[in-house]
């Protein structure tokens, strides 16, 4: 059978978890002996067609006013225009159109289509092949898709991403079949109308890490750690306040890059003597260097991967209650909840642990039974292909 995988960014462009996953599909599904080509987008202004580590990928000229990822530099009319072309771009249809008539695929597997635009759907149906679409985030809900306004949760769409997405949502009966990676996000598009009378089946990443065990410390000072990106959505003041706010006598290793200067300053000036900035680091190092991890995300986060690698590393999770992140945490097992954006409840949280280091050690114990379904490559692609199978 031959598969076209379709997503916005392919390698080397690498923004986020969903690239990641992506590249490692073509090369599963290859390995099991599919015919295996990916479409993306490019900044060239002709369509190309290259090899990369023996994968065939056509990369296709970008065709709206600036490259996906660099909206926040750009203003609001600009922003404003993009997201009506991506409503349905009609250039990126006939490029698409090109590849599928000369490959002609069987199936075609979407991912992120920001900057493609549900005109990919259109096109497949039109050629009669078949589509399975996996849903990472809430591009076909939230024009930033994080269903957040920087502060709190937007449990309802707002006004301009309900009149914006209305022809994604009208759209989203043509595909054959969807994955999501949570049972949260595969909820949340039901609950709003998305992909009426199309199967859907929750499939949760899984990434190939060993499973350590349990390393929590018992005595000596305590370590917190927070890694990924330092914005406000992924809630790292919330953390910073409520570290201080805690009192205790221990360490809070901050990891990752931020590209918002005012927001970094504000964050070192909450912080005090024992808040450390480490910048980007290898993840792997930085589980051994901590005692649990903290992922305080304002916004509803569908399948955090970095909850998963803690617990992977043997390393207990405090972790927002929302998104699909109580699908990885669960309380009292492999970590502590909170109510998002409680400066308080996280404070008391980080004060329990620091006292009660038999409680951090029981949840260490359980952390690397709690994630093996999400470490099992082999049991996910077996997932996949049954419902491939399925559709086809």
């Amino acid at each position: 059978m031959k598969i076209a995988l379709i997503n916005s960014f392919y390698f080397p462009d690498v923004i986020g978890g969903a690239e990641v996953i992506v590249r490692e599909q073509a090369h599963t599904l290859s390995s099991m002996g599919y015919d295996v080509f990916v479409v993306c987008l490019g900044k060239m202004k002709t369509v190309i067609k290259e090899t990369v580590s023996g994968i065939t990928v056509f990369r296709i000229p970008f065709s709206n006013r600036y490259w996906p990822e660099d909206w926040p530099s750009h203003g609001s009319l600009d922003n404003m225009l993009w997201h009506l072309k991506d409503r349905y771009n009609r250039k990126i249809a006939r490029y698409l159109e090109e590849i599928i008539t000369v490959e002609q695929p069987q199936l075609a597997i979407c991912h992120n289509l920001a900057g493609l635009s549900v005109s990919v759907w259109d096109v497949l149906s039109m050629s009669g092949v078949k589509i399975l679409q996996y849903i990472h985030d809430q591009y076909l809900i939230c024009l930033r898709s994080v269903c957040c306004d920087g502060v709190k949760y937007c449990e309802k769409p707002c006004l301009k991403c309900s009149l914006l997405k209305a022809n994604a949502r009208r759209m989203s009966s043509m595909v054959n079949g969807v994955v999501a990676v949570s049972d949260y996000v595969a909820g949340r598009l039901a609950l709003l109308g998305y992909f009426h009378e199309v199967p859907v089946r929750v499939i949760h990443n899984a990434r190939n890490l060993p499973l350590s065990g349990p390393r929590a410390r018992t005595k000596g000072e305590l370590t917190i750690g927070y890694i990924g990106a330092l914005t406000r959505v992924k809630g790292v003041h919330i953390l910073v306040q409520a570290f201080v706010k805690s009192g205790i006598d221990a360490r809070l290793l901050i990891a990752g890059r931020c590209n918002d200067k005012d927001y970094g300053l504000s964050l070192r000036s909450m912080g005090n003597e024992k808040t450390e900035f480490l910048g980007f680091m290898d993840s792997r190092d930085f589980y051994s260097r901590i005692d649990c991890l903290v992922v305080p995300s304002l916004w509803p986060d569908t399948f955090p991967t970095v909850a998963i690698e803690s617990c992977a590393a043997g390393v207990p999770v405090v972790a927002s209650n929302i998104g699909g992140l109580p699908e990885i945490v669960k309380e009292g097992i492999n970590g502590l909840r909170f109510e998002p954006g409680d400066i308080s409840a996280l404070a008391k949280i980080l004060k329990q642990l620091y006292g009660d280091r038999e409680l951090l050690a029981s949840l260490s114990a359980n952390c690397g039974e709690s994630v093996a379904e999400m470490t099992d490559q082999p049991l996910m692609y077996n997932k996949l292909t049954d419902f491939i199978n399925d559709i086809c």
